[in-house]
């Protein structure tokens, strides 16, 4: 995967993360908009579009299993720290969102290394975010 298409897809993740709890918060949408000018996609319709409306955690999850069975280490490291930086982006990290982070780390290092292992990445991205969610809207870690 080439680099742009790499800041594109992490791009469409981050923004889809962004929406789990069904809203964008101005330091969200603040985040966003300096990472998209970040990587030259300030202006993309697509990008665009995905921040006016939510994204499903369904469509989410596919991107990151995509992103994540093609993406090699330091690319993983760029999404931790991009879906890092948007958790902290109200400057407030709770103790469920700390142990998010650690819970997605430890699923980026059961990142198979090959395609047939796919179907399992699917079903860990899904927990991932399922729990995600949860954090986002309740407070409390799952």
């Amino acid at each position: 995967m080439d680099s742009d298409q790499q800041h594109y897809q992490l791009l469409q993740i981050v923004i889809a993360a962004a929406w789990v709890d069904g809203h964008l918060e101005a330091a969200e949408v603040g985040y966003l908009d300096r990472l998209m000018q970040r990587y030259g996609y300030d202006r993309d319709p697509h990008l665009r579009a995905l921040l006016s409306q939510p994204v499903s955690l369904r469509q989410t999850e596919q991107w990151i299993a995509a992103y994540l069975s093609q993406a090699g280490e330091g690319e993983r490291m760029k999404l931790l720290a991009a879906l890092g930086n948007l958790l902290i982006a109200d400057n407030e990290v709770s103790p469920p969102e700390h142990r998010l982070l650690d819970d997605f780390y430890a699923l980026m290092e059961t990142i198979p290394a090959h395609a047939e292992a796919t179907p399992k990445l699917v079903q860990a991205v899904g927990k991932f975010f399922r729990r995600m969610a949860k954090v986002v809207q309740t407070g409390e870690l799952a």
